[in-house]
């Protein structure tokens, strides 16, 4: 992902969809709470739900104002538990 993604999507509650490019640059946060950078985000798949941060930037020269992705932010998923098993003792001799 050299020059970033465009996608669409359907907020919550919107009545209409959005479009936005995605840098590739952007941090975002996998489905267990890890942050990371300068990588695309696992997540961006058709039909996957994220949470966007969002900056509306303003209008500069020529250069319309527009909201900017500044965090991606996967649907959680729950930490893997492993049950903690105890070694049995070797067979006595």
């Amino acid at each position: 992902m050299t020059r970033g993604d465009q996608f669409t999507g359907q907020a919550q509650r919107a009545e209409r969809a959005y479009s936005f490019a995605l840098s590739p640059t952007v941090e975002w946060r996998d489905g267990y709470g890890t942050w990371w950078e300068n990588t695309r985000p696992a997540c961006m798949k058709p039909g996957q739900q994220v949470t966007l941060g969002l900056v509306n930037t303003e209008p500069v020269g020529d250069a319309p104002g527009r909201p900017v992705i500044v965090w991606l932010e996967c649907a959680r998923k729950p930490v893997p538990r492993y049950p903690i098993v105890t070694p049995a003792a070797p067979p006595s001799p």
